[in-house]
């Protein structure tokens, strides 16, 4: 995930205006990180961001000059509330709040890298826990994410659970195949869609492949993503001699062409772990949710907040995180239940619209930004070497 920043306009009903900081990623298949609220007019303003190279060390000339930038920002735009969309975006805000002496309220929604950073020592894990205690809200995606956020001395008071959002309306129960589909081409046929990065744990899934491959012929998997791990799944490809069997589509997609696929395949696989760095999940993968809500069953590890929403036998089928034996076995479960695996789709999606019903998720949202604007009380200037200017209307 890049550190470069942008930011977006939110206006509700013009009582409280919303600057949202958003977080470059190369996550693909996309969901919204968090629910959108009202309508959004995203436009490139100027970076906040501090640090934009990962690999330089932050040094105090640039940050002095990255909370002038976002002091500026504040300026043009004038909010009453802001919301980081990432931990890395709240450290740099909520320090050069502090440094302004502006109690502007930042909402924060973590990350799975941000989840990582908490649960490890150092500077930036320390100077994040500090940003999320500034925080007037706190918001996580899965149970699993609250109670490690809570482990944190962050009160429970301001950590608010909100998962990501689905619109069923504009998403057909497609999937999984028809017998008539099934008859025709009697493989059984597996759809990997997200990242290639060491999080989404593909090199297990090859491997079960390719073991379930030589177990019983007729498998074949559907890779679509991009990343740093893409010459790597194809050499182990290679390595194990599944070529026939896997097709990997390093293109980009689009959401209504990856939902086409999901009524041409049987299931999906989401074999997420917690990589060697502490990047994981901040709850469900967004490929996952997508497949669901498309009426398909999915295979998926116990990883983050994945068994929340993933029941054996009843939504999918779970196997613990860098287990091949355990992936092998839940494929396998998979396949002996391809007469209910219409039923096991049904209720995938039922269970999306109960959890992940972007309509709720929304309102959710909007009572999480009212309430952050009424925990701050006014403050009419700024102090310290930025530059100075009325704020006093933010918070009438």
């Amino acid at each position: 995930m890049g550190h470069e920043l942008r930011t977006a306009e939110l206006q509700l009903d013009d009582r409280l205006k919303v600057l949202r900081v958003l977080t470059a990623s190369a996550v693909y298949p996309e969901v919204p990180d968090v629910p959108c609220v009202g309508s959004i007019l995203p436009r490139d303003i100027d970076c906040a961001c501090a640090n934009r190279d990962r690999r330089r060390p932050l040094g105090h000339k640039l940050f002095c000059s990255g909370r002038v930038r976002i002091v500026r920002v504040l300026k043009r735009e004038l909010p009453r509330v802001v919301h980081c969309l990432s931990g890395t975006a709240a450290v740099a805000w909520a320090e050069a709040l502090d440094a302004a002496a502006l109690r502007l309220p930042l909402v924060t929604s973590l990350t799975g890298r941000d989840l990582g950073l908490l649960s490890s020592e150092g500077l930036q894990s320390r100077r994040l826990r500090c940003a999320l205690r500034m925080a007037a809200r706190v918001i996580v995606e899965s149970d699993e994410a609250f109670r490690q956020v809570r482990c944190h001395d962050i009160s429970c008071d301001k950590i608010l659970k909100i998962p990501r959002g689905v619109s069923l309306d504009s998403i057909e129960p497609r999937g999984p195949r028809s017998p008539l589909s099934r008859a025709l081409d009697p493989r059984f046929r597996v759809l990997f869609a997200g990242p290639l990065v060491e999080r989404q744990g593909l090199a297990f899934l090859i491997e079960a492949v390719a073991r379930l491959s030589r177990k019983s012929p007729g498998l074949h998997l559907t890779v679509v993503g991009a990343g740093r791990f893409l010459r790597p799944a194809k050499s182990l490809i290679a390595h194990l001699g599944i070529r026939n069997s896997v097709e990997i589509l390093s293109r980009p997609v689009p959401c209504g062409d990856l939902l086409d696929l999901c009524s041409r395949v049987d299931v999906f696989v989401a074999p997420s772990i917690t990589a060697k760095d502490g990047d994981r999940e901040a709850g469900f993968p967004p490929g996952m949710l997508l497949a669901m809500a498309a009426a398909l069953p999915v295979v998926a590890t116990r990883h983050a907040g994945i068994p929340e929403i993933v029941e054996e036998v009843v939504t999918g089928f779970l196997a613990p995180e860098r287990d091949v034996d355990g992936l092998v076995a839940a494929l396998a479960r998979a396949r002996s239940c391809a007469l209910r695996a219409r039923a096991i789709g049904y209720a995938a999606r039922s269970r999306i619209h109960r959890d992940h019903n972007a309509r709720h998720c929304d309102a959710e949202l909007e009572r999480a930004y009212f309430s952050a604007a009424a925990t701050c009380l006014p403050r009419s200037c700024l102090s310290g070497s930025v530059p100075r200017f009325n704020t006093s209307h933010i918070w009438q």
